[in-house]
């Protein structure tokens, strides 16, 4: 039941919003939680981020699957994009003092951030809820 809301709000996002918008959201929202363009790992949690929304079920089983998607796009290895993620995410919670506007599940702290898989697992479930949950709810 859970993974087919999942499917129908993504198609709802991916069928409501332009390549361009989607990606202008993805960009909002890491800008928001602290993660900007200028880090080296920005691009690569943009690409893993739109992964995640275009396929919501699979695109989290597993995160060594997004990193070797988004390193092929860029020419790198999985393991650099993991780094930089890893990196950029630290950063970015050490920068919010463990305060980002996602991440919000008890136990995060400043000492504990959440996971690469978690992050994404977050932003993208607010991307679709926010953009395509009233449009899937009206698919059924």
């Amino acid at each position: 039941m859970q993974a087919n809301l999942l499917m129908q709000m993504s198609q709802a996002y991916m069928d409501k919003y332009t390549f361009a918008e989607r990606t202008q959201f993805t960009w909002d929202l890491l800008r928001a939680c602290s993660i900007s363009p200028g880090m080296v790992g920005f691009l690569y949690f943009a690409e893993m981020l739109m992964l995640c929304t275009e396929k919501p079920v699979s695109g989290l089983m597993r995160t060594t699957a997004l990193y070797r998607e988004g390193a092929g796009r860029f020419d790198v290895t999985w393991q650099s994009v993991e780094r930089a993620a890893r990196m950029a995410l630290d950063k970015a919670w050490n920068s919010s003092g463990g305060n980002m506007p996602i991440c919000t599940r008890p136990g995060l702290d400043e000492k504990n951030r959440p996971t690469i898989t978690e992050f994404l697992a977050e932003a993208s479930a607010y991307l679709l809820i926010t953009h395509g949950l009233k449009d899937a709810v009206s698919m059924k």
